[in-house]
This record gives C-alpha cells, sequence and structure tokens, in this order.
C-alpha cells in the first residue's frame, strides 16, 4: 500500500460575499401549529395551578386543626410539588416556546421565526449546510427490526448570527430539509467552482480539497493515488472511504462534521472519484441522488 503524500499545506482562502439584504418573492412557508403549543402549555399551567390549589387546601385544613408544626406543612407542600411542579414547568415552557415555529423559504434567501423572534438571511449570507437523516427501527423480537419512521436535521450556518434548524418540529420536516438542502446546494455550488477554478481550497467543515488532492486532519491524498470515493454505512454512523489504485481502503471520511455534502460529492464527482454504492436503496442515496441531479443541471 502506498504511503499518502503529506502536501504543504495551502492558505484557506476565505470565500468572502456580500449579504444579501432583499429575500425576494416568498416561495414555501411551513409552521407548526399553535394549536398544539396551547394544549401544552395550558396542561403545564393545569399542573402548577393544581399544586397550588393542593398546597393550599392542605395549609388551611392543617392550621384549622392546629395539629401540625410549620416545617411539616412546608415538608408536605414540597412532596406534593415534586410531582406537580416540574411536569407543569416543562409543559408550561414548552408550550409557550412552541406557539409560533415557522420556516420561509424565499427566492433569495431563508427565514425562521418562533418566540425569540425573526432570522433572516440571503443566501450569500450562509457559509454552511449540514445534514442528517436517521431511520427509527422497532424490534419485532424476532431477530429483525422494521423501519418505523425516519427524521432529519438540517442546520443552516451564516457566516455571523444563530443557525437556523430544520428538523421534526415542523410537520414533513424530512421533505423540507431535503428540498431546502439541495436549494441550497444548487446555490452555493457556483462560489466553489469559482474557489477551486483559481485555485483555492475549499472547506467541508473537517475535509478541505484543492486541485492537488483530498485533505484530511492527518494526511493529505493526492487524486493521482486515489482510485476511487464510496459512500458506506454501517448501524447508525456512515462514511466516505477512500481507495487506493490496488482497490485497498486507506481513509475513512466520517459524515458527521462534514458540511455541504452536496456539494462535496458534485465536487468528487467532478474529478471523477465518487463512485455510487450498489444494492438497496440507503440514507446516502438521498444525497447521491440531489448530487447526481445537480451535476446534470450545470453540465448543460
Amino acid at each position: 500500500m502506498n504511503a499518502p503524500l503529506v502536501h504543504p499545506p495551502a492558505t484557506i482562502v476565505p470565500i468572502t460575499v456580500l449579504p444579501a439584504r432583499d429575500l425576494g418573492a416568498l416561495r414555501q412557508r411551513t409552521e407548526a401549529s399553535p394549536v398544539v403549543g396551547w394544549i401544552v402549555f395550558a396542561l403545564g399551567v393545569v399542573l402548577l395551578a393544581a399544586w397550588a390549589v393542593l398546597s393550599t387546601l392542605f395549609t388551611v385544613d392543617q392550621l384549622r386543626r392546629g395539629t401540625a408544626s410549620t416545617g411539616t406543612v412546608v415538608a408536605a407542600i414540597a412532596i406534593i410539588g415534586v410531582f406537580f411542579v416540574p411536569l407543569g414547568a416543562v409543559f408550561a415552557w414548552k408550550g409557550w416556546t412552541g406557539r409560533i415555529r415557522r420556516f420561509d423559504l424565499h427566492e433569495r434567501g431563508v427565514a425562521w421565526e418562533d418566540h425569540g423572534g425573526r432570522l433572516a438571511y440571503g443566501w450569500d449570507e450562509i457559509r454552511d449546510v449540514t445534514w442528517k437523516e436517521l431511520e427509527h427501527e422497532a424490534d419485532t423480537g424476532l431477530g429483525f427490526g422494521v423501519s418505523v419512521r425516519r427524521t432529519a436535521e438540517l442546520v443552516l450556518i451564516p457566516f455571523r448570527g444563530t443557525p437556523i434548524t430544520i428538523d421534526e418540529k415542523l410537520p414533513g420536516h424530512v421533505e423540507l430539509a431535503a428540498h431546502v438542502r439541495d436549494v441550497a446546494a444548487e446555490i452555493m455550488l457556483p462560489r466553489y467552482d469559482a474557489a477551486l477554478a483559481a485555485g483555492q481550497r475549499v472547506l467541508f467543515g473537517t475535509v478541505a480539497v484543492d486541485g492537488f488532492g483530498l485533505h484530511l486532519t492527518r494526511a493529505t491524498y493526492p487524486w493521482e493515488s486515489v482510485s476511487c470515493i464510496l459512500w458506506e454505512s454501517g448501524g447508525a454512523s456512515a462514511w466516505y472511504a477512500v481507495y487506493n489504485a490496488h482497490g485497498q481502503r486507506v481513509a475513512t471520511v466520517p459524515t458527521e462534521g462534514l458540511t455541504n455534502q452536496v456539494i462535496f460529492e458534485v465536487v468528487l464527482g467532478r474529478f471523477g472519484k465518487l463512485v455510487e454504492g450498489t444494492g438497496e436503496a440507503s440514507l446516502g442515496a438521498t444525497i447521491a441522488a440531489a448530487a447526481g441531479k445537480l451535476l446534470a443541471r450545470f453540465r448543460r
């Protein structure tokens, strides 16, 4: 097996852009029902009110009887509150913060609104996109699991400011997150193309790519030493496996911590190193399909 060549670290030139001020026309709006939030908030208030009422009745009864000390009354109220107060506080807070959850996809950017206010970013203000999709299984007791549901999490990370997260708090979040991921990749890809064409090194979280090769944390793999790169998975984790000309796996790139994964696959495909996996459709197939569509679109 050929040892990977260590390439002298190049100066990584950040991709600087001007923030977009006008988000343009609204293309899609997705929001959680406020009714659910109000119901959860009301349940929390009821639990807290129940604790207050029971504590008051108990205190009045003990004072009327004159048989209990102040310490006993306080201890009894605290014991009653162990059940009612934590649950009531959690439900009230979850309900209050969940009253407003709204994501807007605009022509030239995105916006998120919740109880804390509104965040709005133009696409030129988004630095990275992270994507995570999980398939939850139920144990049948027969030695195999049955797929129950899929969840996804998409995080839009701006150059400056608070990230926007799309997850299961929003209805239809898997399809929404995938759609926003693909829209972001299509809009952001020209930045990476321009940087690579200028001889710069571009970052994908824990990995960097340039015209010389693939730069990992501990080593650099020149393109001529890389035969192919294949998406693989095992259990709850997945990675990109780097193979040399002899068919030996020489490195792995965990998808955890990898940003702009669709663009990463597009770039690998343009260098002729990405090989699609075979067999049953997997969670990685969604990224591969998005990258394939993007490649085909920019080849026209």
